[in-house]
């Protein structure tokens, strides 16, 4: 690659980013290889109150039990940050649009805010709009990028680190992808793995994969910015969805059982 600065767009949903994604793009921002170039925003607007309806409605007793944690427990790598506080980020320009339902499944962006991702910059990075599909993910030269709080080779879907737990792992990985039409199946960026061993619950877990973002940023960025070619996978992990009554339990077991132990 030559000298000039690498310009990254970001792609955010609504007028907040979490705050272990504010640490990504501070971390980035301060690189002098790159410059944050647009944001492009969803602006497909929903009420908290709807939000959380729909989450429920959606996921059953899964979006029940997220929503009782979400009202209890404050980790930071939760915590909404305004796009207003992200420092880096001020005087940016943003395009704002709202996707559209792919063919298949996920969400494909509009011809306008496509248009406005190849002209402005050569790599993206997601922190929104879902599971992307279409001509978005070859809008930028060198693709969108996105984090799995997983190892693709072994857990995709969702939630985070949730199944390592259920499983009994004694490590989890953290995997920063470059976007194709395969579900949690991209080109590997950069990875990790995490000792999660000695944690005592399913919010431990997560706290110790959201901490690796900020690292594996920094390696991803310097993967693309050397010219080195991402990795294919060489094979996929399971797709998860939402735990069933039984394993939401289990989980639940366990981590009493952890607790006790730790004080005994």
């Amino acid at each position: 690659m030559t000298n000039t600065p690498l310009d990254v767009g970001v792609l955010v949903d609504g007028d907040s980013v979490r705050e272990w994604q504010q640490r990504v793009l501070n971390v980035i921002a301060h690189r002098e290889d790159v410059s944050l170039s647009i944001v492009v925003r969803n602006d497909a607007s929903e009420s908290t109150l709807r939000a959380a309806v729909d989450k429920i409605t959606a996921d059953g007793l899964w979006g029940l039990v997220v929503g009782v944690r979400d009202s209890l427990v404050d980790p930071w790598f939760r915590r909404s940050v305004p796009l207003a506080e992200v420092s880096c980020l001020d005087g940016v320009p943003r395009v704002d649009c709202t996707p559209m339902d792919a063919e298949s499944f996920g969400n494909e962006l509009p011809t306008d805010a496509i248009e406005s991702l190849e002209a402005e910059c050569d790599l993206a990075i997601r922190f929104g709009f879902g599971v992307l599909r279409g001509a978005v993910l070859d809008a930028p030269d060198y693709g969108v990028l996105s984090f799995h709080h997983g190892d693709i080779r072994e857990y995709r879907g969702r939630p985070a680190g949730f199944w390592e737990f259920y499983d009994g792992r004694e490590t989890a990985g953290v995997t920063l992808q470059r976007l194709t039409e395969t579900l949690d199946g991209g080109e590997v960026v950069a990875s990790t793995t995490v000792d999660i061993a000695d944690c005592r619950s399913w919010t431990s877990i997560q706290d110790r994969l959201f901490a690796q973002s900020v690292p594996l940023a920094t390696d991803g960025f310097d993967t693309v910015l050397t010219g080195e070619s991402p990795m294919e996978p060489s094979h996929l992990g399971e797709i998860h969805t939402a735990p069933t009554a039984r394993e939401i339990v289990s989980v639940g077991l366990e981590t009493l059982r952890r607790q006790t132990k730790r004080k005994q």
